[in-house]
């Protein structure tokens, strides 16, 4: 499961209206503490297999000494990505009993001099467990699946991929997109690189992460784009953009990075 770590009503961190979202989320209201660090969780919304969590850190009472010293302006506390155990497979028509453990707070420490003391990560070990129930079946219910199982081949003269798009998952809160890609024999994923854009019906980008998984020798990929979306019921399409993205050669200068789109493979899904 996907967590984020929100910090207050879950509609706040995704640009809703107050309480939009009630009936998708269950009010916990749970404190723990180890370590002298109070954890509590707020708000839990399960989204087609991703778990939201809105939380807050409590330090007031941690022994800041206890930190290794340094020349450093400020600390701010936060919490890594937690266990999540979730008994059985997901099913809309049940309820779930989920355990959630955090066993260690992260301690971003600001460097006193920017660019010349640089940040330095610290970890507080210790046990922050909570527990509650949580239904999906309304989200769930209103989710939309795309099975779209398409091949988007590009033959360049200068560069050579293949692109599968697998499946498209839209709920009132997010979306998720797997694909694979492969690149053709001879070039890198180093230096050249085949990737998916999504775009709503105006023609703007949908704010979405990435992630993926290469074989041995890097020429394929497993790919998952998902993120949560502040505008997503306003959805009425998304087009699905591959384009192909390259370096000169290594540097930061803009003038070297370049984009190439490829409109005529695109896909577009209606969603309504």
């Amino acid at each position: 499961a996907l967590v984020q770590n929100i910090g207050k009503q879950i509609e706040s961190f995704l640009g809703k209206k107050e309480d939009e979202y009630n009936g998708y989320k269950v009010e916990v209201n749970q404190s723990c503490e180890d370590k002298r660090i109070k954890v509590s969780l707020l708000e839990v919304l399960l989204d087609d297999e991703n778990l939201l969590l809105s939380m807050n850190i409590d330090t007031s009472n941690f022994d800041e000494s206890k930190l290794k010293k340094g020349l450093f302006l400020t600390n701010n506390y936060y919490l890594p990505e937690a266990t999540v155990y979730i008994d059985g497979n997901l099913d809309p028509n049940k309820d779930y009993d989920v355990k959630v453990v955090f066993d260690e707070v992260g301690v971003q420490k600001y460097g006193l001099i920017p660019r010349v003391i640089n940040d330095q990560f610290e970890f507080i070990k210790g046990n922050w467990e909570f527990n509650f129930t949580v239904n999906g079946k309304k989200i769930m219910g209103e989710t939309k699946v795309f099975d779209i199982n398409k091949e988007i081949s590009i033959d360049d003269e200068d560069f050579k991929a293949l692109i599968n798009i697998e499946q498209l998952r839209v709920s009132p809160i997010s979306v998720k997109l797997s694909y694979t890609s492969k690149i053709g024999e001879g070039y890198s994923f180093e230096n050249r690189d085949i990737k998916i854009e999504l775009l709503d019906q105006n023609g703007e980008s949908i704010n979405v992460g990435g992630s993926g998984r290469y074989n041995e020798d890097e020429t394929y990929m497993e790919n998952i784009f998902e993120g949560n979306l502040e505008d997503n019921q306003k959805l009425k399409s998304i087009k699905i953009l591959p384009y192909q993205y390259y370096m000169e050669k290594n540097s930061d200068n803009p003038k070297y990075h370049h984009k190439i789109d490829y409109e005529d493979k695109a896909i577009i899904i209606d969603l309504d």
